[in-house]
């Protein structure tokens, strides 16, 4: 073979390299996947009724905050067992149902 017939020929990918493009797509379309769909696998939101009462076994206290005359927002506050404060845990989470 001349060394112009040895440039055109076309060398076939390895069977190694198709397995890392499938890994490579499925990964990447299960991380796509799992974003959109992340806001019904991970909160299942339930409304509650406005007279709702929670009931726990550590002290806590219930804030109910008005936004407007159709919705409220509540808060429910924990309080330590002892009397050392030592920071906050702030956490939403939306009751939207999708």
């Amino acid at each position: 073979m001349t060394e112009l017939q040895k440039t055109n020929i076309k060398k076939k990918p390895s069977k190694g390299w198709k397995l890392v493009k499938i890994v490579v797509l499925v990964y990447c379309s299960a991380g796509i996947a799992l974003y959109y769909l992340q806001g019904k696998l991970l909160f299942r939101p339930v409304p509650l009724p406005p007279d709702y009462q929670f009931k726990f076994n550590i002290p806590f206290k219930e804030v109910n905050i008005p936004l407007n005359s159709k919705d409220n927002l509540s808060l429910v506050q924990f309080f330590p067992q002892d009397s050392i404060r030592k920071g906050v845990v702030l956490y939403f989470h939306g009751n939207r149902i999708i």
